[in-house]
């Protein structure tokens, strides 16, 4: 039995809940893309530091850098656990 008819003998069963399961395929996706944020801050932030390093600039121009890092961290992190509560919700 391959993939496909799996999913034909379950369509039956899954069609009351479409919209619940069209909904957490949304949330998945939308985490799946939160998760890229990490990578696209950190190479933020190295380039932005080595730029602070050649220009001879000291710690306190870096504060604003720190700043703004830390407020699109704390965001991905309250989205996260938005759609993980959504996805658990969906889930039961």
């Amino acid at each position: 039995m391959n993939v496909w008819q799996i999913i034909l003998r379950l369509a039956p069963f899954v069609k009351p809940y479409k919209s619940l399961v069209i909904v957490s395929f949304f949330l998945t996706l939308l985490g799946a893309a939160i998760a890229q944020i990490n990578p696209l801050v950190l190479r933020y932030t190295v380039d932005t530091i080595s730029q602070l390093l050649s220009e001879g600039k000291t710690a306190p121009h870096g504060f604003s850098l720190l700043f703004f890092i830390s407020a699109i961290l704390f965001g991905k992190e309250i989205a996260n656990i938005a759609i993980k509560y959504g996805q658990s919700m969906l889930g039961e």
